[in-house]
């Protein structure tokens, strides 16, 4: 990247674990010159719905080899993953009720 063209950024996903140890679990390829990036694969991850699993999203620009931040998000995954669930599925409506998206 020269200092005149756009972000070439990456995603990374961290798994931090007891005593703040981090574990990586994937990467994206670095995408050139744009600010909206659409990587062609994902990270797949496992959960583990008996544990307290603390997932770190990042994402990040190369430039002159050096890796800027740009966004980075902390989250518990159980908490995301219920979050995510009442959000697309329940929706409540009329004296029945029903399943569906809002």
């Amino acid at each position: 990247m020269d200092s005149f063209s756009k972000s070439d950024p990456f995603a990374r996903l961290v798994i931090v674990g007891e005593g703040g140890s981090e574990t990586e679990v994937g990467r994206t390829e670095v995408i050139q010159d744009t600010q909206t990036p659409k990587w062609a694969q994902g990270i797949k991850l496992d959960y583990h719905f008996e544990e307290s699993q603390t997932v770190e999203q990042t994402v990040a620009t190369v430039l002159l080899h050096l890796h800027l931040l740009v966004f980075h998000k902390e989250m518990c995954l159980s908490l995301h993953i219920m979050h995510s669930i009442n959000e697309r599925y329940i929706n409540v409506s009329g004296s029945r009720g029903s399943l569906g998206q809002r």
